[in-house]
């Protein structure tokens, strides 16, 4: 859990997003300062769906503009990490005028594993952007029923 600073900012930066492009014109490009939103929350965080079944947990990350090589998986202590860094580059030349944008950012989701995983036998794939771990249960598990007294 992470603590933060209160910012009732925060709340109406939420409200105003459809009106964002006024109020980009009457603040300017220091809109997301004076609404209070620091660089961590317009940070790039990956969407993931999580599913489970009988035999495994399914975990399918979208991480669009990312390649094979820019994502790092690991499993520690039942915690498993999908980490990553975003770098892009965008050129253009056209008579008059010469333009070059960058934008970096790197990014990391982390997901307590239930004990009943084999974490030797993860498998993991990434196609199109889309990174799809496959996690092995270790043993089916029977639904339990507890009686409380009241």
């Amino acid at each position: 859990m992470e603590l933060t600073l209160y910012n009732p900012f925060r709340a109406v930066s939420r409200l105003v997003r459809p009106e964002r492009g006024l109020l980009a014109d009457l603040f300017g490009d220091d809109l997301d300062s004076f609404l209070g939103l620091n660089d961590r929350e317009r940070a790039f965080v990956p969407r993931v769906d999580i599913k489970e079944n009988k035999t495994n947990y399914k975990i399918v990350a979208e991480l669009p503009g990312l390649e094979k090589d820019d994502v790092k998986v690991e499993v520690n202590d039942h915690i498993l990490t999908i980490e990553g860094e975003k770098k892009e580059e965008k050129e253009e030349k056209e008579d008059g005028y010469y333009r070059v944008e960058r934008s970096y950012g790197s990014f990391h989701r982390s997901f307590g594993l239930p004990e009943d995983i084999k974490e030797e036998k993860i498998e993991a794939g990434f196609k199109n952007g889309v990174l799809t771990l496959t996690i092995p249960r270790s043993k089916e598990q029977k639904a339990k029923q507890i009686n409380i007294t009241v």
